[in-house]
Protein backbone atom coordinates (compact mmCIF):
# COMPACT_ATOMS: atom_id res chain seq x y z
CA UNK A 1 0.00 0.00 0.00
CA UNK A 2 1.26 3.55 -0.87
CA UNK A 3 2.43 5.92 1.58
CA UNK A 4 -0.09 8.69 3.59
CA UNK A 5 -1.31 11.10 0.69
CA UNK A 6 -1.17 14.74 1.10
CA UNK A 7 -2.11 16.90 -1.66
CA UNK A 8 -4.46 19.73 -2.27
CA UNK A 9 -7.81 18.88 -4.06
CA UNK A 10 -8.32 19.33 -7.52
CA UNK A 11 -11.39 19.94 -9.27
CA UNK A 12 -11.12 18.46 -12.52
CA UNK A 13 -9.94 15.11 -10.73
CA UNK A 14 -13.75 14.25 -9.98
CA UNK A 15 -15.25 11.16 -11.97
CA UNK A 16 -18.15 13.24 -14.12
CA UNK A 17 -20.74 10.70 -12.48
CA UNK A 18 -19.75 11.96 -9.18
CA UNK A 19 -20.01 15.88 -10.48
CA UNK A 20 -23.16 14.78 -12.20
CA UNK A 21 -24.54 14.14 -8.38
CA UNK A 22 -23.17 17.76 -7.32
CA UNK A 23 -24.15 19.98 -10.28
CA UNK A 24 -27.98 20.07 -9.37
CA UNK A 25 -26.47 21.79 -5.50
CA UNK A 26 -24.31 23.69 -7.14
CA UNK A 27 -27.27 25.24 -9.56
CA UNK A 28 -29.21 26.10 -6.20
CA UNK A 29 -26.51 27.93 -4.82
CA UNK A 30 -25.75 30.03 -8.41
CA UNK A 31 -29.83 30.47 -8.10
CA UNK A 32 -29.31 31.83 -4.87
CA UNK A 33 -26.34 34.23 -5.95
CA UNK A 34 -28.47 35.27 -8.99
CA UNK A 35 -31.26 36.02 -6.50
CA UNK A 36 -29.57 37.88 -4.23
CA UNK A 37 -27.68 40.41 -6.99
CA UNK A 38 -31.09 40.92 -8.76
CA UNK A 39 -32.51 41.74 -5.31
CA UNK A 40 -29.98 44.31 -4.76
CA UNK A 41 -31.44 46.26 -8.06
CA UNK A 42 -34.91 45.33 -7.83
CA UNK A 43 -36.40 44.29 -5.08
CA UNK A 44 -39.90 44.30 -5.80
CA UNK A 45 -39.73 41.50 -8.09
CA UNK A 46 -36.99 39.51 -6.92
CA UNK A 47 -37.12 39.65 -3.24
CA UNK A 48 -35.28 37.06 -0.81
CA UNK A 49 -37.10 34.35 0.76
CA UNK A 50 -37.44 34.98 4.46
CA UNK A 51 -34.96 32.98 7.22
CA UNK A 52 -31.33 33.81 8.67
CA UNK A 53 -30.08 29.80 6.99
CA UNK A 54 -31.18 30.09 3.46
CA UNK A 55 -28.42 29.75 0.83
CA UNK A 56 -29.82 33.47 -0.04
CA UNK A 57 -29.52 35.06 3.64
CA UNK A 58 -25.76 33.30 3.82
CA UNK A 59 -24.63 35.02 0.19
CA UNK A 60 -26.70 38.16 0.89
CA UNK A 61 -24.21 38.99 4.04
CA UNK A 62 -21.07 38.65 1.24
CA UNK A 63 -23.29 40.84 -1.35
CA UNK A 64 -23.79 43.55 1.11
CA UNK A 65 -20.54 43.84 2.23
CA UNK A 66 -19.58 44.34 -1.41
CA UNK A 67 -22.40 47.07 -1.27
CA UNK A 68 -20.94 48.45 1.64
CA UNK A 69 -17.74 49.06 0.16
CA UNK A 70 -17.87 49.15 -3.63
CA UNK A 71 -21.45 50.23 -4.71
CA UNK A 72 -20.29 50.52 -8.54
CA UNK A 73 -19.58 46.80 -8.01
CA UNK A 74 -22.33 45.99 -6.53
CA UNK A 75 -24.83 48.03 -8.89
CA UNK A 76 -22.66 45.82 -11.81
CA UNK A 77 -23.53 42.72 -10.69
CA UNK A 78 -27.40 43.55 -10.00
CA UNK A 79 -27.55 44.67 -13.88
CA UNK A 80 -25.89 41.40 -14.50
CA UNK A 81 -27.99 39.34 -12.69
CA UNK A 82 -31.07 41.12 -14.36
CA UNK A 83 -29.66 40.72 -18.02
CA UNK A 84 -28.74 37.09 -17.40
CA UNK A 85 -32.80 36.71 -16.03
CA UNK A 86 -34.10 38.09 -18.64
CA UNK A 87 -32.19 36.28 -21.55
CA UNK A 88 -33.47 33.58 -23.41
CA UNK A 89 -30.65 30.98 -23.19
CA UNK A 90 -30.07 31.16 -19.87
CA UNK A 91 -33.21 31.50 -18.35
CA UNK A 92 -34.00 28.28 -20.66
CA UNK A 93 -31.07 26.61 -18.96
CA UNK A 94 -32.15 27.64 -15.08
CA UNK A 95 -35.59 26.72 -15.96
CA UNK A 96 -34.60 23.30 -15.99
CA UNK A 97 -33.52 23.15 -12.71
CA UNK A 98 -34.97 26.45 -11.13
CA UNK A 99 -38.47 27.75 -10.81
CA UNK A 100 -37.82 31.28 -12.08
CA UNK A 101 -41.27 32.76 -11.70
CA UNK A 102 -40.82 31.91 -7.75
CA UNK A 103 -37.81 33.25 -7.51
CA UNK A 104 -39.89 36.52 -8.66
CA UNK A 105 -42.35 36.61 -5.93
CA UNK A 106 -42.62 33.89 -3.37
CA UNK A 107 -40.76 33.92 -0.34
CA UNK A 108 -38.85 30.27 -0.12
CA UNK A 109 -35.30 29.02 -0.99
CA UNK A 110 -35.21 27.55 -4.31
CA UNK A 111 -34.89 23.65 -4.02
CA UNK A 112 -33.27 21.68 -6.52
CA UNK A 113 -32.67 18.65 -4.56
CA UNK A 114 -36.06 16.73 -4.83
CA UNK A 115 -35.29 14.51 -7.23
CA UNK A 116 -32.87 11.86 -6.83
CA UNK A 117 -32.11 10.93 -10.46
CA UNK A 118 -28.92 12.51 -12.11
CA UNK A 119 -28.17 12.77 -16.17
CA UNK A 120 -26.37 9.76 -15.67
CA UNK A 121 -28.98 7.72 -13.89
CA UNK A 122 -28.49 6.47 -10.67
CA UNK A 123 -25.05 6.33 -10.14
CA UNK A 124 -22.47 3.67 -8.70
CA UNK A 125 -20.72 5.40 -6.28
CA UNK A 126 -18.84 1.99 -5.39
CA UNK A 127 -17.34 2.40 -8.45
CA UNK A 128 -16.60 6.27 -8.64
CA UNK A 129 -14.25 5.40 -5.62
CA UNK A 130 -13.40 2.70 -6.95
CA UNK A 131 -12.06 4.67 -10.41
CA UNK A 132 -10.86 7.77 -8.14
CA UNK A 133 -8.97 5.53 -5.45
CA UNK A 134 -7.49 3.70 -8.66
CA UNK A 135 -5.90 6.83 -9.89
CA UNK A 136 -4.30 7.86 -6.44
CA UNK A 137 -2.17 4.49 -6.46
CA UNK A 138 -5.22 3.37 -3.91
CA UNK A 139 -7.83 0.45 -2.93
CA UNK A 140 -10.97 0.68 -1.07
CA UNK A 141 -11.24 -2.12 1.83
CA UNK A 142 -13.72 -2.45 4.60
CA UNK A 143 -11.61 -4.62 6.66
CA UNK A 144 -8.61 -3.06 7.50
CA UNK A 145 -7.32 -2.50 11.40
CA UNK A 146 -8.84 0.23 13.47
CA UNK A 147 -5.88 2.82 14.18
CA UNK A 148 -5.79 3.51 18.12
CA UNK A 149 -3.78 5.75 19.60
CA UNK A 150 -3.11 8.31 16.72
CA UNK A 151 -4.21 11.58 16.03
CA UNK A 152 -3.89 13.44 12.89
CA UNK A 153 -2.75 16.90 12.91
CA UNK A 154 -3.07 20.26 10.97
CA UNK A 155 -0.40 22.77 11.08
CA UNK A 156 0.23 26.10 9.35
CA UNK A 157 3.78 27.06 9.39
CA UNK A 158 4.89 30.28 7.59
CA UNK A 159 3.23 32.35 5.65
CA UNK A 160 4.95 35.07 2.63
CA UNK A 161 3.38 38.04 0.89
CA UNK A 162 3.93 38.05 -2.56
CA UNK A 163 1.50 40.27 -3.68
CA UNK A 164 -0.36 42.87 -1.64
CA UNK A 165 -3.91 43.49 -2.16
CA UNK A 166 -4.64 46.98 -4.20
CA UNK A 167 -5.87 49.61 -1.22
CA UNK A 168 -8.02 52.87 -2.24
CA UNK A 169 -7.80 53.92 -6.50
CA UNK A 170 -5.81 50.84 -6.76
CA UNK A 171 -3.09 51.58 -4.90
CA UNK A 172 -1.37 49.19 -2.35
CA UNK A 173 -0.39 51.40 0.42
CA UNK A 174 -0.10 50.49 3.80
CA UNK A 175 -0.23 46.59 5.00
CA UNK A 176 -2.64 44.13 4.47
CA UNK A 177 -4.43 42.96 7.43
CA UNK A 178 -4.24 39.27 7.32
CA UNK A 179 -6.90 36.98 8.38
CA UNK A 180 -6.94 33.02 7.78
CA UNK A 181 -9.89 30.87 9.10
CA UNK A 182 -11.43 27.65 7.81
CA UNK A 183 -13.52 25.04 8.02
CA UNK A 184 -12.09 21.22 8.92
CA UNK A 185 -14.04 17.79 7.91
CA UNK A 186 -13.12 14.18 9.09
CA UNK A 187 -13.49 10.62 7.74
CA UNK A 188 -16.67 10.28 8.98
CA UNK A 189 -17.82 13.87 7.23
CA UNK A 190 -18.03 15.96 10.20
CA UNK A 191 -17.08 19.50 9.94
CA UNK A 192 -15.75 21.56 12.74
CA UNK A 193 -15.06 25.55 12.51
CA UNK A 194 -11.55 26.55 12.75
CA UNK A 195 -11.94 30.08 14.67
CA UNK A 196 -9.88 33.28 13.00
CA UNK A 197 -6.02 34.20 13.68
CA UNK A 198 -4.54 36.93 12.70
CA UNK A 199 -1.38 36.30 10.72
CA UNK A 200 0.07 39.83 10.78
CA UNK A 201 -0.09 42.98 8.66
CA UNK A 202 2.10 42.57 5.41
CA UNK A 203 3.14 43.92 2.37
CA UNK A 204 5.14 42.88 -0.60
CA UNK A 205 8.26 40.67 0.32
CA UNK A 206 7.49 40.34 4.19
CA UNK A 207 7.62 36.43 5.70
CA UNK A 208 6.31 35.77 8.89
CA UNK A 209 7.50 32.32 10.53
CA UNK A 210 4.80 31.17 13.08
CA UNK A 211 6.33 30.19 16.13
CA UNK A 212 5.32 28.13 17.31
CA UNK A 213 3.83 27.19 14.37
CA UNK A 214 0.09 26.87 14.19
CA UNK A 215 -1.58 23.90 15.01
CA UNK A 216 -4.88 24.68 13.46
CA UNK A 217 -6.96 21.57 14.38
CA UNK A 218 -6.22 17.96 15.29
CA UNK A 219 -8.57 14.89 16.36
CA UNK A 220 -7.88 11.01 16.48
CA UNK A 221 -8.21 8.97 13.69
CA UNK A 222 -11.06 7.06 13.60
CA UNK A 223 -13.98 5.80 10.90
CA UNK A 224 -13.41 2.15 12.11
CA UNK A 225 -11.82 -0.64 9.73
CA UNK A 226 -12.51 1.59 6.66
CA UNK A 227 -9.64 2.48 4.51
CA UNK A 228 -8.54 5.03 2.93
CA UNK A 229 -9.37 7.40 5.65
CA UNK A 230 -9.61 10.86 4.34
CA UNK A 231 -9.35 14.14 6.16
CA UNK A 232 -9.31 17.89 4.51
CA UNK A 233 -8.95 21.16 5.72
CA UNK A 234 -10.73 24.25 3.76
CA UNK A 235 -9.29 27.43 4.20
CA UNK A 236 -10.06 30.68 3.93
CA UNK A 237 -7.80 34.13 3.67
CA UNK A 238 -9.52 37.27 4.19
CA UNK A 239 -7.63 41.42 4.47
CA UNK A 240 -9.56 42.25 7.23
CA UNK A 241 -10.49 46.25 6.63
CA UNK A 242 -12.63 45.18 3.59
CA UNK A 243 -13.19 41.42 3.07
CA UNK A 244 -14.10 39.78 6.42
CA UNK A 245 -16.74 36.51 5.21
CA UNK A 246 -15.36 34.39 8.24
CA UNK A 247 -19.18 33.45 9.93
CA UNK A 248 -20.82 33.27 6.67
CA UNK A 249 -18.63 31.14 4.64
CA UNK A 250 -18.16 28.34 7.22
CA UNK A 251 -21.98 28.70 7.65
CA UNK A 252 -22.25 28.27 3.82
CA UNK A 253 -19.69 25.38 3.51
CA UNK A 254 -21.24 23.56 6.14
CA UNK A 255 -25.19 23.75 5.00
CA UNK A 256 -23.66 22.80 1.35
CA UNK A 257 -21.75 19.38 3.22
CA UNK A 258 -25.47 18.66 4.38
CA UNK A 259 -26.94 19.55 1.14
CA UNK A 260 -24.24 17.05 -0.30
CA UNK A 261 -25.40 14.08 2.48
CA UNK A 262 -28.95 14.54 2.12
CA UNK A 263 -28.19 14.45 -1.84
CA UNK A 264 -26.24 10.62 -1.41
CA UNK A 265 -28.58 9.55 0.83
CA UNK A 266 -31.23 9.74 -1.64
CA UNK A 267 -29.73 7.96 -4.28
CA UNK A 268 -28.98 5.33 -1.85
CA UNK A 269 -32.64 5.34 -1.22
CA UNK A 270 -33.71 5.33 -4.39
CA UNK A 271 -31.28 2.46 -5.05
CA UNK A 272 -27.58 3.44 -6.07
CA UNK A 273 -25.14 0.79 -5.41
CA UNK A 274 -22.39 1.88 -2.62
CA UNK A 275 -19.88 0.64 -0.08
CA UNK A 276 -21.97 1.57 3.04
CA UNK A 277 -22.24 4.55 5.43
CA UNK A 278 -18.23 4.82 5.70
CA UNK A 279 -17.44 4.81 2.54
CA UNK A 280 -19.80 7.93 1.42
CA UNK A 281 -17.78 9.96 4.03
CA UNK A 282 -15.11 10.54 0.57
CA UNK A 283 -17.59 11.49 -1.68
CA UNK A 284 -19.21 13.78 0.87
CA UNK A 285 -16.24 15.32 1.11
CA UNK A 286 -15.19 15.73 -2.68
CA UNK A 287 -18.48 16.36 -3.83
CA UNK A 288 -18.71 19.48 -1.00
CA UNK A 289 -14.84 21.20 -2.33
CA UNK A 290 -16.23 20.64 -5.74
CA UNK A 291 -19.25 23.22 -5.34
CA UNK A 292 -17.62 25.23 -3.27
CA UNK A 293 -14.82 25.57 -5.74
CA UNK A 294 -16.88 26.05 -8.78
CA UNK A 295 -19.55 28.85 -6.67
CA UNK A 296 -16.36 30.73 -6.05
CA UNK A 297 -15.40 31.15 -9.93
CA UNK A 298 -19.26 31.83 -10.15
CA UNK A 299 -19.15 34.44 -7.72
CA UNK A 300 -15.90 36.13 -8.95
CA UNK A 301 -17.54 36.40 -12.79
CA UNK A 302 -21.01 37.15 -11.97
CA UNK A 303 -20.74 39.51 -9.31
CA UNK A 304 -17.38 41.16 -9.95
CA UNK A 305 -16.29 39.98 -6.44
CA UNK A 306 -12.79 40.16 -5.35
CA UNK A 307 -12.06 37.86 -2.35
CA UNK A 308 -8.94 35.62 -2.28
CA UNK A 309 -10.60 32.07 -3.28
CA UNK A 310 -10.63 29.27 -0.82
CA UNK A 311 -8.07 26.52 -0.92
CA UNK A 312 -8.70 22.48 0.34
CA UNK A 313 -6.06 20.53 1.40
CA UNK A 314 -7.04 16.55 1.68
CA UNK A 315 -5.19 14.12 3.99
CA UNK A 316 -5.25 10.33 2.58
CA UNK A 317 -4.29 7.64 5.06
CA UNK A 318 -4.39 4.70 2.98
CA UNK A 319 -3.97 1.51 5.46
CA UNK A 320 -3.17 0.85 8.94
CA UNK A 321 0.22 0.09 7.86
CA UNK A 322 0.95 3.21 5.42
CA UNK A 323 4.12 5.30 6.77
CA UNK A 324 2.72 8.16 8.96
CA UNK A 325 5.01 10.98 7.50
CA UNK A 326 4.57 14.44 5.58
CA UNK A 327 6.85 16.91 4.47
CA UNK A 328 5.98 20.50 4.36
CA UNK A 329 4.37 21.78 1.10
CA UNK A 330 3.17 25.27 -0.10
CA UNK A 331 0.03 26.32 -1.41
CA UNK A 332 -0.66 29.91 -2.65
CA UNK A 333 -3.99 31.99 -1.62
CA UNK A 334 -4.92 34.19 -5.19
CA UNK A 335 -7.31 36.65 -5.46
CA UNK A 336 -6.72 40.86 -4.91
CA UNK A 337 -3.14 39.95 -4.11
CA UNK A 338 -1.35 36.43 -3.69
CA UNK A 339 0.15 34.91 -0.43
CA UNK A 340 2.24 31.45 -0.04
CA UNK A 341 1.41 29.05 2.71
CA UNK A 342 3.71 26.30 4.24
CA UNK A 343 1.92 23.87 5.81
CA UNK A 344 2.42 20.35 6.92
CA UNK A 345 -0.11 17.13 7.83
CA UNK A 346 0.62 15.27 10.80
CA UNK A 347 -0.20 11.67 12.00
CA UNK A 348 1.30 11.19 15.58
CA UNK A 349 0.77 9.24 18.20
CA UNK A 350 -1.33 11.00 20.91
CA UNK A 351 1.03 11.65 23.30
CA UNK A 352 2.96 13.99 20.74
CA UNK A 353 -0.21 15.73 19.79
CA UNK A 354 0.35 18.63 22.29
CA UNK A 355 3.98 19.20 20.76
CA UNK A 356 4.38 22.66 18.55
Amino acid sequence: MPDVLSRQFRVDDLDPQAVAIAVPILQKYEAAALRVAANHNDPRNYPLPKGKKTPEALLATRFRKIATIRADVAGRAGDNALAMLSMPRPVARLQQSVNIGAMRGDNQSVNLLAAPSVAFGLPNMSRILDRHYQFLGMQHTSVGAAVTGRSVRFTLIRVACIDETNGFLGSEAGDDEIYITGTSIDESANTAKIPQRKIGDMSDGDVITLSPAWQVWSQAVGGGTEYPKHYATTLIMFEHDHDDLSDSAEALYRQIVEAVKKKLDELIKAGAEYYGVGAAAPLIQWLSHWVIDKLADYLLRVWGDDFFKPRVLELVIPSATALMQTESQVFHFKGPGEYAVRYRWSVVTNRQVNVG
